[in-house]
């Protein structure tokens, strides 16, 4: 999966961490996208649209994506209106950073920036405007911890080409009971391998149960209020 390009989130854990925070969703949009590399990294979605504006950065990402992904090449605050998204959308954000909470505060490093506070008030408002679940990745700033009022925050730890960074996502649902992608849930990479073997374990067991038992295990599942899977409302979008 390729990486490299300034801000990605190709860095050691930090797209895998994202997508853990993921709900199903049958729609999924990546705003900014540029590589895609959390997009491409998750499961897929029914329909998957990923914008960016950078044309030359397009061209890169139409190397990587499936034949089923639609690619736009815009302003994703003028091509996507807000009251066109369905709630039952996912929409992820990964902006280029506000320029004071960069190490290399005066430097440009894509060719499409927000280079000012007011580029990322008007990011923010069309943000709040979204009718779905949102996730808005970032530094922390108090303009978006303001802006973002009512919303929760997760922070980890991230390495950039500048060194350890804290990293941010902002994020205006609770934290869900499922998940769209429950291949990476755990807090670093032991945490995942550890979760993963049990799941291993766990599944060995119930699959070596003789039929009637293993359907005898499910249902009582089910029968105590944990379904095997979340219930996933579908909606149409034309793209």
């Amino acid at each position: 999966m390729a990486t490299n390009f300034v801000g990605s989130k190709g860095a050691a854990g930090v797209a895998q961490r994202i997508v853990s925070l993921m709900p199903p969703h049958d729609i999924y949009i990546e705003a900014f996208a540029g590589l895609a590399v959390v997009g491409r990294l998750k499961k897929p979605a029914d329909l998957q649209l990923f914008v960016e504006k950078d044309p030359s950065t397009v061209e890169r990402l139409r190397l990587f994506l499936p034949r089923d992904a639609h690619l736009v090449n815009a302003d994703v605050m003028q091509s996507i209106k807000p009251e066109s998204v369905p709630p039952s959308a996912v929409v992820y954000c990964d902006p280029p950073y506000l320029g004071m909470t960069r190490r290399g505060r005066q430097r440009k490093y894509y060719q499409c920036e927000l280079t000012e506070e007011v580029d990322h008030l008007r990011f923010l408002e069309w943000v709040r405007r979204l009718p779905c679940r949102v996730l808005v990745s970032g530094y922390y700033s108090d303009l978006y911890e303001r802006t973002l009022a009512g919303w929760r925050s997760v922070s980890f730890g991230a390495g950039t080409r500048r060194g350890r960074a804290v990293e941010f996502v902002w994020l205006n649902f609770p934290e869900p009971a499922y998940l769209h992608d429950s291949r990476f849930v755990g807090d670093g990479f032991r945490e995942r391998e550890r979760i993963q073997r049990k799941i291993r374990r766990w599944t060995t067991r119930l699959s070596s149960l003789p039929p009637a038992e293993r359907a005898a295990v499910l249902a009582a599942f089910d029968d105590a209020g944990l379904p095997r899977r979340a219930p996933l409302p579908l909606q149409k979008w034309r793209v």
